[in-house]
């Protein structure tokens, strides 16, 4: 709780007034007052509690800060959720508290809660999976998140920002969170991992099957022999369409494995039933 030290800073934000929010590797964002001056000590400290789960007020390995008129919002990263917090001049502490709670919360249904994706196999436009960077219009918040692979936009006010995204960049729409967008024509295999592909012959045209392990699927294609350059598979095996790529669907659990579902295929073999 230092207030005049900082441990690996990583995220810098200003505000219109001009105070400066840091966060570092102590789960917690630093705020300074303007005019800043050498050795400067912190005037308030976000993310401090002594609560080891997760609360109001702590905060899990917070990346990105965004220092806003309405308040700063923190990505906290650990907790897979956005912090948003009053104005620095209305923070304040109940006793006993040393850091200020937040007043809203992004990504989550209360402030106990820190699951990715809030515990389901597929996003959504109201969660988040380890957001890490932000930045905003005068009407428009920008949130990086990082293992959804997208970036989400919020509708922002004057009074602040809440409720869910209206807006999904670096994917198709809001469920979906694949690399690269996932769609019937690509493959993730994984280095030094096995993965595979097989011809059923038993068929005329022969049929082509890969398994695109990372991807948690296999694809399909009807005819082997007129395939042509960046062509889509016909057939998905282990997901409901070509856009998704969740672990055992729609679980995301690898641990819970269904009929339908696949987690990390590998090797493939094809019998001469076509089976």
């Amino acid at each position: 709780t230092n207030p005049a030290g900082l441990g690996a800073p990583n995220g810098v934000s200003v505000d219109s007034g001009g105070s400066l929010y840091v966060t570092d590797q102590y789960f917690r964002v630093l705020v300074y007052n303007s005019p800043l001056s050498t050795g400067q000590s912190a005037a308030v400290i976000l993310g401090v509690d002594s609560s080891t789960s997760t609360t109001q007020v702590s905060l899990s390995a917070p990346s990105g800060v965004l220092g806003l008129t309405a308040g700063p919002i923190v990505a906290d990263s650990g907790n897979n959720r956005l912090m948003v917090y009053s104005p620095q001049a209305q923070q304040t502490t109940q006793p006993g508290q040393f850091s200020p709670s937040a007043n809203a919360v992004i990504g989550q249904t209360s402030f106990t809660q820190n699951q990715a994706n809030q515990g389901n196999g597929e996003a959504s436009a109201g969660t988040l999976h380890t957001p890490v960077d932000m930045a905003a219009t005068s009407q428009e918040l920008y949130v990086v998140d990082s293992a959804n692979n997208r970036v989400l936009v919020f509708a922002l006010s004057p009074t602040g920002v809440s409720g869910a995204a209206t807006r999904v960049i670096g994917q198709l729409d809001f469920p979906y969170n694949g690399t690269n967008i996932v769609d019937g024509r690509g493959f993730s295999f994984p280095g030094g991992f096995p993965a595979g592909a097989v011809l059923d012959n038993s068929s005329s045209p022969a049929h082509l099957y890969v398994s695109d392990t990372i991807n948690n699927r296999i694809l399909g294609f009807r005819d082997f022999t007129n395939l042509q350059n960046g062509q889509s598979a016909d057939l998905v095996i282990g997901q409901p369409d070509f856009n998704r790529s969740v672990p055992n669907y729609p679980s995301g659990d690898v641990n819970a494995p269904t009929a339908s579902s696949l987690s990390l295929p590998t090797s493939l073999a094809v019998d001469s039933a076509g089976n």
